[in-house]
């Protein structure tokens, strides 16, 4: 079910996805009326962490419509306008978020950092008028329209809490004392039992899309339908897969508790699906047999001789005997991105960029229509730079928060130059192009 992302694709370059017209319209010298957005928004307490070295300007967070046991959250706030930044800034705030019966009161805040929020593929189109040679001054200077302010709280639901409604609601107190009641938001809680009762996936697409946006809406619980859903695919031992459900696993210790007790009520194709993602998230195989059938017990006890361990996804050495090694440990790398939302293994990825000397001369020998003469250490450099310019492109273009981080190593002079500037032309560099 979980495509390949990279590893399929290395020989080739990929085409730039058509410019869709987009434009930034503003009403000149016209002055925009300051104003809180309707109601507040409850997003997840990891996305302060994953902005944690961006600069100010980044593109809004998935705002949660569904939440589940030990999941941990916040609040965020917004307002449009000219002054909306000191708007928020000047606010005293009371949040108070219920469950059921129970509610919990945060008093007197003020916000932990207002962040103004991008335009939707408001970079892109910038990148695309940089790349163009085209004016993109006024284009930037409207980036952004809209400012959100974040609180240092973190809110997780009670652990009696049922199925039913999270309500969250928010005032704000100015310096003058004029108060502003925020339209309140709700949000469906879901119980363990509602989730694996109502949470499959009605279709190969609700599944994949579960997957590729997991960083941004987790749902754990749903791990036991993907099993489900893998017992007939091909894919659900490879090891970008395999990583991405150990990931999944490590986010949420009380959910993968829950599902490990669920197991033994599964298909057996389900419970080897399941016994191996435990495995690769660090769980012992004691423990997990004994939480499986009898019966179970001693054929289980192969799975780690019949299923290798997982390859160390930062292990991005060449290898001549095995010219993708590179980019499957690529994919690996993306997995647990789509996982967690954390940069490190991105910037990983974006490293192989810095081989862009093997790379042109790979794409030289095969524009010429060449063989090469044997896989050389040059060759692997030249095929792992192709493969990742092509994911980071392909990522840039679909993935909100890669192209954050990669906006802000295109300007980090920490980042080596050679990166930098590979990253400023993934959407025009011939070598990240398919045929």
């Amino acid at each position: 079910m979980f495509r390949t992302l990279v590893a399929v694709s290395v020989l080739l370059c990929i085409g730039t996805l058509p410019l869709s017209a987009q434009s930034f319209k503003k009403v000149a010298g016209k002055p925009q009326p300051t104003e809180f957005m309707e109601s507040p928004w409850l997003v997840g307490a990891e996305t302060v962490k994953h902005w944690q070295e961006l600069p100010n300007q980044v593109n809004a967070p998935d705002y949660r419509t569904r939440v589940y046991p030990g999941q941990h959250l916040t609040v965020a706030v917004g307002a449009r306008g000219d002054n909306r930044d000191p708007f928020l800034r000047g606010q005293i705030y009371t949040i108070s978020i219920t469950a059921g019966s129970e509610s919990k009161v945060f008093e007197r805040l003020q916000p932990a950092q207002v962040r103004r929020v991008k335009a939707q593929g408001a970079d892109f189109v910038l990148s695309a008028l940089r790349a163009s040679g085209a004016g993109s001054g006024e284009a930037e200077s409207l980036m952004s329209m809209v400012s959100f302010a974040f609180f240092d709280l973190d809110w997780v639901p009670p652990a009696n809490a049922k199925d039913g409604t999270i309500k969250v609601m928010v005032k704000a107190t100015s310096q003058d004392s004029t108060s502003h009641q925020l339209e309140n938001s709700k949000i469906e809680f879901w119980t363990y039992e509602r989730a694996v009762k109502e949470g499959g996936f009605k279709d190969n697409k609700e599944h994949e899309d579960w997957m590729m946006g997991y960083y941004q809406r987790p749902e754990p619980t749903r791990l036991l339908h993907h099993f489900r859903a893998s017992k007939d695919d091909q894919n659900a031992f490879k090891p970008n897969t395999r990583l991405f459900c150990a990931e999944v696993l490590k986010s949420n210790p009380e959910a993968a508790h829950d599902l490990l007790s669920r197991l033994k009520e599964e298909d057996p194709v389900v419970r080897i699906i399941g016994v191996v993602a435990f495995l690769d998230a660090g769980y012992s195989l004691t423990g997990l047999l004994e939480a499986l059938p009898a019966d179970d017990r001693e054929r289980f006890k192969m799975i780690p001789e019949k299923i290798p361990a997982l390859p160390d996804p930062y292990d991005l050495a060449p290898d001549t005997q095995n010219v993708i090694k590179v980019p499957s440990a690529f994919d690996m790398l993306w997995s647990q991105f789509l996982a967690t939302g954390d940069p490190k293994p991105v910037r990983a990825i974006a490293n192989g960029l810095e081989w862009r000397k093997e790379g042109k001369d790979f794409l030289a020998l095969k524009k010429s229509g060449k063989k090469p003469d044997g896989i050389t250490v040059e060759l692997a450099k030249g095929v792992s730079y192709m493969a990742a310019g092509w994911s980071l492109g392909s990522f840039y273009r679909n993935h909100p928060l890669v192209t954050d981080y990669i906006e802000a190593w295109k300007k980090d002079p920490a980042v080596p130059l050679a990166v930098r500037e590979e990253l400023g032309a993934l959407l025009t560099n011939e070598a990240f192009k398919r045929d």
